[in-house]
């Protein structure tokens, strides 16, 4: 039986892995005609036509088998790691309102999720499930403006995209959206930060009032209307990525076993020499 992966981890797992050729930027299409042109017999042409036309072969990337590495121990040693930080509890804590300010914002009630879902590959709890439409949304707390990242990609986009496939898979849906929402931080966090920028200009004692004001008035981003405070991005979840994600699974599953294995011969090289002695 295979061990089933969080949904939010997914993405880690399947780095590089793709049911299609990885193509070619526009500098290297340019590159691979000229060389054609010229009649070259570089080995440069070879690696180029590869790329533009053989699909890779899907393996665990370092950082997918690091992660399941870490797996490994938590698993065997009954331990995780506490992750806990301003950014992870602003979003526990104002998650349902969160939730209510989306609703207000597409116009419709939507509601958390509670029911727990899994597969024989993943398992993980959408933050919104809806049949009309159908889709998941999972909602991303952020903590400063540019966490909704208007205007740029980046890799952690990626990863919540796999995440969306996940939770369709799972949910047996074919579109998925992630909801990046600004929202005022709950009253403890926003204190902590009022001491932090007082200390941080260079002030001992108390925060004086105005400058508590300022501090407040900073991070207080619901004076601004909702649709200002929403980004959102849509993922359609293929059969190909349901093919990767299972792929992914699979593999990982082979490394932790693999590492189980490995396990039982620990320090084996090295004992000899000490019961020898």
């Amino acid at each position: 039986m295979l061990r089933q992966f969080r949904c939010s981890s997914i993405g880690k797992l399947t780095v590089g892995m793709s049911l299609s050729p990885l193509g070619l930027t526009e500098i290297q299409a340019r590159e691979l005609a000229e060389l054609i042109e010229k009649g070259s017999k570089s080995k440069k042409i070879q690696e180029l036509t590869d790329k533009r036309d053989k699909v890779p072969e899907m393996k665990l990337s370092p950082g997918a088998k690091t992660y399941i590495e870490d797996v490994w121990y938590g698993d065997y040693y009954d331990f995780q790691k506490s992750f806990h930080n301003k950014f992870v509890e602003k979003g526990k804590v104002i998650e349902d309102a969160s939730i209510k300010a989306l609703s207000k914002y597409l116009g419709f009630i939507t509601i958390k999720n509670e029911e727990y879902l899994k597969n024989d590959w993943i398992h993980g709890t959408p933050d919104i499930r809806l049949n009309r439409p159908k889709c998941t949304i999972d909602t991303k707390n952020v903590y400063y403006p540019n966490g909704l990242n208007y205007f740029k990609d980046s890799e952690e986009k990626s990863l919540y995209e796999w995440q969306i496939h996940a939770y369709n898979f799972l949910d047996n849906k074919e579109v998925g959206f992630v909801a990046r929402i600004l929202m005022n931080p709950p009253l403890n966090i926003l204190e902590k930060e009022v001491w932090n920028y007082w200390k941080d200009s260079g002030n001992d004692g108390h925060p004086d009032e105005n400058f508590r004001i300022e501090v407040e008035q900073m991070f207080n981003f619901e004076r601004l209307p909702i649709e200002d405070r929403v980004n959102l991005f849509r993922v359609d979840t293929t059969e190909d990525n349901i093919k990767i994600i299972k792929k992914a699974v699979e593999l990982a599953n082979e490394y932790y076993n693999e590492l189980t294995e490995r396990f039982k011969f620990r320090n084996s090289d090295v004992i000899g020499y000490f019961k020898n002695k």
